[in-house]
């Protein structure tokens, strides 16, 4: 983890897409949990989704939950195509 802003935790982590797929599938996870009496709710579930900010903080590419190694792939690739797309502009 690098940073803790409000609800949002934010982590380093390596151009790697086994990386990113483990990073993706266990935070996610982890958020989700609720098993603590004191934070239990019937109808409120915690939730988590999982963003990698390239090259900078104002260009998000949204990771779906649970995509395997070729969903993550694809979603990096339409988000550098349109990087791209937008530098030509």
């Amino acid at each position: 983890p690098c940073a803790q802003i409000h609800d949002a935790q934010y982590y380093l982590v390596r151009d790697d897409v086994k990386t990113m797929k483990y990073a993706n599938d266990n935070v996610v996870k982890a958020v989700e949990w609720q098993e603590d009496p004191l934070i239990q709710h019937d109808e409120v579930k915690l939730g988590g989704a999982f963003s990698i900010f390239y090259p900078t903080w104002a260009e998000e590419c949204d990771i779906p939950n649970g995509a395997s190694v070729d969903e993550i792939r694809e979603a990096l690739g339409n988000h550098l195509t349109k990087l791209e797309e937008k530098k030509a502009a």
